[in-house]
């Protein structure tokens, strides 16, 4: 009967007993086949999901302001972390609009699924994600312990600060708070692109070319409100071309760092002379200084120039290789929008769509098995380029196991290039390329050997 829980067992991945629910109309019963859907103890994270609505402004049922044309919502279970969900848990939102368009116009509203790379609009998820039975106080207060990324690696992602930091003020000034919530600014990577916060884009001195121009100006709308931040985190051994580890931790007030410091009478044995004593905010007087002095003499050597011609360079061949990966019939960049210097791409037998294929692979229920097999493929062309690399005849890419999960809850395979070398240059992005059509040549060469 519909409704039913039973016990089966498939084929494949699936093939232990497991319980099912029967979904079936009765109607069709006399079937001599069944159709059932599987159920799973697997915990799923639910996606950011975005609702928007061309000429209307929403809110939620029982909220009297309007918010705007777009509203956030992330699943939040009841017996677990926020964007969490157990099998079968679902939830029904309602949703209030008000026309702002011409009267009769027609009101299109869509459901969008937030990618991974998108920057957050602080302001919508702060009005729509609150639970019920949180009230606007404790919400506030939760609310604000939001770390804002500044740059992520494979993604490049970067938060709107300045508006984080107006909810943050706004919230001081309504619930008269006697405390500053603190703001932090995790930029361990696009902290350096803070030296074109002053760059003339319009006369572009440095001679940039177009599409370097672009991805530097995106990157710049973000970090030029870095300053906004209490506290920011770098790490010169990634852009700052220092050795590894070589990391910093900047706090804009001096009664902030002493929030983190050990007291004298935490630390007995230590500190008994001078007034310089780094031991009690840190451990890195466990560990040489030449992580430090490395950062001191790259700023100094570089300086602002120095560091503008260094990333503007590994920008220009990142967003060289990426026109040639999204030139070719045989790959396509997974990271696209992204302005920094990492670009994950896949690589792909002849006789696939490269224009679709990615959007197949992530939605398609019935492109599993094809995805599989395409991560396969990724894996033996990182495989014979790495083989190459070690011997010395080839150019050195990684390989993330899982860019992301589709829609199916499976992972998608991606190489990687990080380009950060001031050596590299066209010839370097040639050699990538030849090296992936050589990998390919293997492959199609060892397929043909198996069908033989």
């Amino acid at each position: 009967m519909r409704g039913d829980l039973v016990t089966i067992a498939m084929q494949g991945d699936f093939g232990k007993p497991r319980p099912a629910l029967v979904v079936q109309a009765n109607q069709f019963s006399e079937h001599g086949s069944v159709t059932v859907l599987p159920v799973t103890s697997t915990l799923n994270a639910a996606p950011l999901l975005r609702v928007t609505a061309n000429d209307a402004v929403m809110r939620l049922k029982g909220s009297t302001t309007f918010v705007g044309e777009e509203l956030f919502f992330l699943g939040i279970s009841s017996a677990g972390p926020a964007g969490i969900l157990a099998p079968g848990q679902r939830a029904q939102v309602e949703l209030e609009f008000q026309s702002t368009g011409p009267v009769g116009r027609e009101i299109l509203f869509k459901l969008h699924s937030t990618k991974a790379s998108d920057p957050m609009d602080w302001n919508a998820i702060k009005t729509t994600m609150k639970p019920q039975l949180v009230s606007n106080d404790a919400w506030e207060a939760i609310f604000v312990n939001i770390v804002a990324t500044m740059g992520t690696t494979d993604h490049f992602g970067l938060d709107d600060l300045h508006a984080l930091h107006a909810i943050r003020d706004n919230l001081v000034d309504e619930f008269h708070l006697d405390y500053v919530p603190h703001l932090h600014a995790d930029a361990v990577i696009g902290w350096a692109w803070s030296v074109f916060n002053d760059y003339d884009f319009s006369v572009n001195p440095l001679g940039f070319r177009h599409r370097t121009v672009r991805a530097l100006a995106g990157t710049k709308r973000r970090i030029q409100h870095l300053g906004l931040a209490d506290s920011i985190g770098i790490d010169f051994h990634k852009t700052g071309f220092t050795p590894y580890t070589s990391s910093l931790f900047l706090a804009k007030s001096a009664h902030d760092l002493e929030l983190i410091s050990r007291k004298q009478s935490e630390t007995p044995y230590l500190f008994h002379d001078g007034h310089y004593h780094p031991g009690r905010y840190t451990l890195e007087t466990t560990r040489s200084g030449a992580g430090a002095m490395a950062a001191l003499a790259n700023l100094r050597l570089f300086g602002k120039h120095g560091f503008r011609a260094l990333l503007g360079h590994v920008v220009t061949m990142a967003e060289t290789l990426r026109e040639h990966l999204e030139g070719h019939a045989a790959t396509t960049v997974v990271n696209r929008g992204n302005f920094g210097p990492v670009t994950l791409f896949r690589v792909y037998p002849d006789g696939v769509d490269t224009f679709s294929i990615l959007d197949r692979e992530q939605h398609d229920p019935h492109s599993v098995e094809q995805l599989r097999s395409h991560n396969d493929y990724n894996r033996r062309i990182f495989q014979i380029v790495q083989h190459e690399a070690l011997a010395g005849r080839g150019v050195v890419l990684s390989m993330t196991d899982n860019y992301h999960e589709t829609d199916s809850g499976e992972p998608m395979v991606a190489l990687k290039s990080y380009i950060l070398s001031p050596f590299c240059d066209e010839a370097s992005i040639d050699a990538v390329l030849e090296s992936l059509w050589a990998a390919r040549a293997q492959i199609a060469s060892e397929t043909q050997m198996n069908l033989q």
